[in-house]
């Protein structure tokens, strides 16, 4: 069985700031591979929503203590 990627530590926390205010959200990259046995390094957690919806998912993300940063505006954060 494959190991559980530190990454998705996160998820708890994501998916309780979002589910708050009904936002839509999905997991993609290494981190769902990992989800399905295809392990694959990296330490990134790809979080995927609507774009309309990127000033709510950052405000309920931080205001639930989710460290946010801007890579590069307005579609990439870290």
């Amino acid at each position: 069985m494959a190991a559980i990627h530190p990454a998705l530590e996160l998820l708890p926390a994501i998916d309780a700031a979002l589910a708050v205010d009904g936002l839509d959200w999905a997991i993609g990259g290494a981190v769902a591979m990992a989800i399905h046995g295809y392990a694959r390094h990296t330490d990134d957690l790809d979080v995927f929503f609507h774009g309309r919806d990127v000033n709510r998912v950052l405000f309920a993300l931080r205001s639930a203590g989710v460290t946010v940063a801007t890579i590069a505006d307005p579609y990439h954060f870290a």
